[in-house]
C-alpha cells in the first residue's frame, strides 16, 4: 500500500485542464484501491502566478517567496508521513528538496531534477522531481514531446512501491529506518604492504574495479602536483583507500596496465591523464565511464557529476561537505593549474572521501547499466 503526496505549485482551478487529464490517467492506472494520496500546493491562494513569466518557463516566484512556504509543507509531510512525494514544478522541488540538499543549487537550472526518483534517507521515501504540467501547456509546438516525457517520467514514479529502505516499527509505534552507512565500507589502508597484497589480489585475475585519485590540484601538467591518494572499489565487494607513497606507485603501475581489470571511473579522461602525467603510464582496460552514462540517460546540465549522481540515486547527501573547502585552488585566478589545500586535510578524512568516490563510482556504473540495458514497456 502506498501512502502519496502530490505537491503542486498552485491548485487545480478546474479538473477539465489537459494536465489534470494526463495525471487522471496515469494515477487510474498505476495506483490500486488500497493506496492513498494527498494533494498540497506550495501557493494555496489560487494565484497561478505571472503568466508571461510561465510562457518562457520561468519560475514567476522568489526564492524568499517560496521559502516562506516551506515549512508549511514540510509540517504536512512530517503529518501525513508519505512512502512517496511526486513534486509537480520548480516551485514544489524547491520548496521540499532544496532545504535539505547540500550540492550546489543554482549553477545548472532545473532540467537536470526532472524525471529523477530520489530515495530521500531522512523521509525513507521516494521523492519524484517532475515538470509542472501547467508550464507544459504553454510550450506550444514541443507540447507533445512534453507532455510524453511527463507521462514516462510519471508512470516509473508510480512503479515505486513502498519505502525505499528496509524499516521496523517499534514497540512505541516510531519507525526505525535501516539506512545503509556507506563510510563503514571504507577501509583505511594505512600499510604500504598490505596495500600492495590488495593490488595483487585484484590484478591475479579478471575483475571490475572503479578506482579514483585526490589530487593537488585540476590539471597535473605543473611539476610540484602529485597525487595525493588513491581508492579502488574491486567487485563492489571492497572499497580500499590509501595513501599515494613511492611504496605502492610499482605495483599500481602494474594495476594500471592490467586491461583484463576493467576499469570505472568518473570523468576518466581525469584519472587516464594524471596517470599519463605522474606515473608515465597509460591506463589499460577502460570500461565504463559514470559521467558519459548520466549524459546518455539525461544530457541536461549539471546532472552527470558523481554527487549530484550519488544523490538522486541513491539519497547520498553532502558527503564532501568536510572536503570541498580544501578543493579549491589557493590561487582563484589560476583554478586549472593552480594548487588546492588538500595536503592540509586529514589524512582519515581524505581517505574516507576518496574511498567513497570509488564505491559510488562502482555503483553508479551498475545501475545506470541496468536502465541503459532497458527497452521501451519494460523489456530488456
Amino acid at each position: 500500500m502506498g501512502n502519496f503526496l502530490i505537491v503542486y505549485a498552485y491548485p487545480f482551478l478546474t479538473s477539465r485542464e489537459p494536465h489534470c487529464k494526463l495525471i487522471s490517467e496515469c494515477f487510474r492506472k498505476g495506483l490500486s484501491k488500497d493506496d492513498t494520496f494527498h494533494r498540497i500546493a506550495v501557493f494555496p491562494d489560487k494565484e497561478r502566478g505571472n503568466y508571461p513569466a510561465l510562457k518562457k518557463g520561468r519560475c514567476p516566484h522568489t526564492p524568499k517567496r517560496i521559502s516562506e512556504q516551506t515549512l508549511r509543507i514540510q509540517e504536512a509531510i512530517n503529518t501525513l508521513n508519505p512512502t512517496h512525494i511526486l513534486l509537480f514544478g520548480e516551485e514544489a522541488i524547491k520548496a521540499v528538496v532544496l532545504p535539505h540538499y547540500m550540492g550546489a543549487w543554482g549553477t545548472f537550472g532545473m532540467d537536470r531534477w526532472y524525471g529523477t526518483n530520489i530515495p530521500n534517507r531522512d523521509l525513507n521515501c521516494w521523492v519524484s522531481c517532475l515538470r509542472c504540467p501547467l508550464r507544459i501547456d504553454e510550450l506550444g509546438w514541443r507540447y507533445k514531446a512534453a507532455h510524453h516525457i511527463l507521462r514516462g517520467n510519471l508512470v516509473k514514479a508510480l512503479e515505486l512501491k513502498g519505502r525505499p529502505y528496509p524499516y521496523i516499527i517499534q514497540e512505541d509505534g516510531s519507525i526505525l529506518n535501516e539506512v545503509p552507512y556507506e563510510e563503514d565500507e571504507i577501509k583505511l589502508v594505512h600499510d604500504p604492504d598490505t596495500v600492495n597484497d590488495k593490488l595483487n589480489k585484484y590484478i591475479s585475475g579478471s575483475c571490475t574495479c572503479a578506482f579514483d585519485y585526490e589530487t593537488t590540484g585540476l590539471k597535473p601538467d605543473r611539476e610540484y602536483h602529485k597525487i595525493l591518494s588513491a581508492s579502488i572499489c574491486w567487485e563492489g565487494q571492497e572499497t580500499i583507500a590509501f595513501s599515494f607513497t613511492p611504496d605502492i606507485v610499482a605495483t599500481f603501475k602494474e594495476f594500471l596496465k592490467a586491461d583484463h581489470v576493467k576499469k570505472i571511473a568518473a570523468n576518466l579522461k581525469y584519472e587516464h591523464r594524471w596517470s599519463l602525467s605522474k606515473l608515465n603510464t597509460e591506463v589499460k582496460g577502460w570500461y565504463y565511464d559514470t559521467m558519459i552514462g548520466a549524459h546518455v540517460l539525461n544530457n541536461a546540465k549539471g546532472g552527470t557529476g558523481l554527487k549530484f549522481q550519488s544523490y538522486v540515486n541513491f539519497g547520498i547527501n553532502g558527503y564532501e561537505e568536510a572536503v570541498v573547502k580544501y578543493i579549491k585552488t589557493e590561487d582563484e585566478a589560476d583554478s586549472s593549474n593552480g594548487k588546492n589545500r588538500l595536503e592540509k586535510l586529514d589524512k582519515d578524512i581524505l581517505l574516507l572521501y576518496n574511498g567513497l568516490d570509488s564505491l559510488l563510482e562502482y555503483r553508479l556504473a551498475e545501475l545506470q547499466l541496468s536502465r541503459l540495458m532497458e527497452k521501451p514497456n519494460g523489456h530488456t
